[in-house]
């Protein structure tokens, strides 16, 4: 991963690199790229999934995330005793389903507000999150989801 480079243990690479059909990609890589010349993509829960949806390449995820069973992924975390060399053939044929994608992508921001709540990837543990810019799009973000709610609780008064 570009935000954790030497993090997994030589042995455990080592390992990886000797599964067939395998190959392991420098961090420093546009995964953009990568990703417009994958047939597929495989992740366990990463960012990269979904941006391989957005280029609508068939996507297997081994874990739960936000863009997950709603049926634009193979779910193989879903049943976890059937191997992934399972998956893989019907990976392939996967076709995404453009309408449902863009159905999401539009209930996603719809329903997003902008700001983050920590930064995954700051390797320093100070709060990296606190900035003015960033607690004010928070703020804002819950005054509007409140003012909704009053509304809506207004309607039954």
């Amino acid at each position: 991963h570009p935000h954790q480079p030497g993090r997994m243990k030589h042995s455990w690479i080592r390992n990886i690199f000797r599964l067939p059909h395998t190959r392991l990609i420098s961090p420093k890589l546009n995964h953009h790229e990568i990703i417009k010349k994958a047939e597929a993509v495989i992740v366990i829960t990463t960012d990269s999934g979904w941006e391989a949806l957005l280029y609508e390449k068939p996507v297997m995820i081994l874990g739960k995330t936000f863009y997950g069973n709603i049926g634009l992924t193979i779910d193989a975390y879903k049943d976890t005793s059937k191997p992934v060399k399972e998956y893989l053939s019907e990976l392939i044929d996967f076709k995404v389903d453009q309408k449902k994608l863009k159905q999401f992508i539009f209930a996603s921001l719809h329903s997003s507000y902008p700001g983050y709540f920590f930064d995954y990837y700051k390797k320093d543990h100070r709060n990296p999150v606190i900035t003015e810019e960033n607690v004010e799009n928070i703020a804002e973000a819950i005054l509007l989801k409140a003012r909704s709610e009053l509304i809506s609780l207004d309607q039954f008064a």
